[in-house]
């Protein structure tokens, strides 16, 4: 096998998403615009924004994560952010005792819900935060 630890689907989609990537059709900005806007409104249903733009739902996807991580921060935290990221831990370990939270959140780890810190945050990803 020439990928071992890749499922036959994965392959497939892999190729398929390839195969269908058209150079000559690069994003224009009104595209980029309704993909945040789309996203905004009805979360991230990639295969119906792509029906509606007739395009690839993968490329759909990673075209919005290229937009969305445009305006994110790298490097050094700055002083606001650590504040922003401490009251948003200590927001959500509060919630805690009033609500249950589900996994279906995003990333939990340590019993609290990074995607959402990352959310609030606005400027780092759950990730970073969550290593933070």
């Amino acid at each position: 096998l020439a990928l071992p630890y890749r499922t036959t689907h994965a392959v497939s989609q892999r190729g398929h998403t390839l195969f269908t990537r058209d150079e000559s059709h690069k994003w224009t900005e009104d595209e980029k615009t309704f993909i945040l806007q789309y996203v905004e409104k009805h979360g991230n249903d990639w295969k119906g924004l792509a029906d509606i733009l007739g395009k690839n739902r993968f490329h759909v996807h990673d075209t919005w994560r290229r937009i969305y991580r445009a305006s994110l921060r790298k490097g050094k935290w700055i002083q606001a952010e650590y504040q922003s990221l401490f009251n948003s831990v200590n927001k959500d370990l509060s919630m805690r005792v009033y609500e249950e939270k589900y996994l279906k959140h995003g990333m939990i780890k340590d019993n609290i819900t990074w995607k959402a810190i990352g959310n609030c945050l606005g400027t780092r990803t759950d990730m970073s935060c969550c290593q933070k």
